[in-house]
């Protein structure tokens, strides 16, 4: 299919914002903790009373540190929510890099001559037990697909514009006037090679997922309207006007 599947992409992070707001509302709900100290009271319990070398009794036990129980419950649910944070914007993230190789092979397919541009080779090993002239030309694009995968942001967002013309995405990829894009790539990677929780506010989880689902939706109503690459998305793709044949030219 030659659409670009905005409905996958777009809800992807419309639900992750969805999912760190339900997880926040529950685990700060003061009847949720309390039962979660509940359990972990209970756990303890059950393990003094299996100890038989034990000199006091189990409530006795449980009693003692009823206190620490409710403080590391607290602490673990906050410190868990910052964890959360940060899980989140990386799951962005990917969904956004899929979402940009997504992007690229719909448009290798419907506009191959962009592959006449590419100084790449493939190995005859590589196709010769491809059955048809069909499954060498995609062979090809998932050639080209990983090789656009492995770049940096940076060098996409040129592939982007060279490759696919796609020209007028200045508006996109900023925010009252800052790439942010920039800003997120430095994030994600402290959180992915850092040993220590980065400082992630709930305002600026909210602000990029805002920004991605802002290049995600322009991106693809972009391409339908001066290229006409069309996408998918239940009663809103008929609303949005394009060009009949699609073209690469803007």
């Amino acid at each position: 299919m030659n659409k670009i599947n905005l409905e996958k992409f777009l809800n992807q992070i419309i639900k992750l914002s969805t999912f760190y707001s339900y997880c926040k509302g529950v685990f700060e709900n003061e009847n949720i903790r309390d039962e979660i100290k509940e359990q972990e009271a209970n756990s303890m319990y059950n393990t003094a009373k299996s100890i038989k070398s034990l000199k006091i009794s189990a409530e006795e036990f449980v009693s003692n540190f009823k206190g620490n129980i409710e403080s590391n419950v607290n602490k673990y649910i906050n410190e868990g929510i910052d964890i959360l944070r940060q899980q989140i914007l990386v799951s962005a993230f990917s969904i956004f890099e899929n979402y940009l190789c997504h992007v690229v092979k719909i448009y290798l397919n419907v506009f191959p001559i962009i592959l006449k541009e590419s100084k790449k080779s493939i190995d005859f090993k590589e196709i010769v037990d491809l059955k048809d002239n069909n499954s060498i030309f995609q062979h090809i694009i998932t050639k080209e697909v990983i090789y656009f995968d492995r770049m940096s942001l940076e060098k996409k967002k040129k592939y982007l514009t060279k490759k696919l013309k796609l020209t007028k995405q200045d508006d996109l990829w900023k925010l009252n006037g800052k790439e942010l894009w920039k800003e997120i790539n430095n994030q994600r990677d402290l959180i992915v090679h850092s040993d220590e929780l980065i400082d992630l506010s709930e305002e600026h989880l909210f602000l990029y997922l805002h920004y991605i689902g802002q290049i995600i939706f322009g991106m693809t109503l972009n391409a339908k309207i001066y290229q006409g690459v069309d996408f998918i998305w239940e009663n809103m793709s008929e609303q949005i006007p394009g060009k009949e044949v699609p073209t690469l030219k803007w």
